[in-house]
């Protein structure tokens, strides 16, 4: 008996291990990085079930994702440097923090002739 009870703890524990072992998924912030000439917008998705995304505009400096996401993004390439998100699920290790940057074209001088 005593040995069946010492193997039910070591199951247990070894399916807790596991379970503190699963990790969030990375987000994926739709909008890839580059130029772009006009404001454009963007989401962010994640393939864990069940996992809340936070996020931030980064202008300068570290990234802290504290917002909620709930929805499409408004990026305005003259004024957001970059984006960043992290994932996080109750039970799991967080995702890593991912950014994506962006940048204006500049506009091309017109010729006149």
């Amino acid at each position: 008996m005593k040995a069946i009870t010492t193997c039910l703890m070591l199951l247990i524990s070894l399916g807790a291990a596991t379970l503190r072992a699963q990790t969030v998924a990375n987000p994926v912030i739709t909008l890839a990085t580059g130029s772009y000439p006009m404001p454009q917008s963007t989401t962010i998705t994640d393939s864990t079930s069940g996992a809340s995304i936070f996020w931030c505009y980064v202008s300068t400096g570290t990234c802290t994702p504290t917002t909620a996401y709930s929805g499409s993004i408004y990026v305005d390439p003259a004024t957001t440097e970059s984006i960043c998100a992290k994932a996080t699920k109750s039970g799991y290790t967080g995702s890593s923090t991912v950014s994506n940057s962006y940048s204006r074209t500049q506009a091309a001088t017109p010729v006149i002739t």
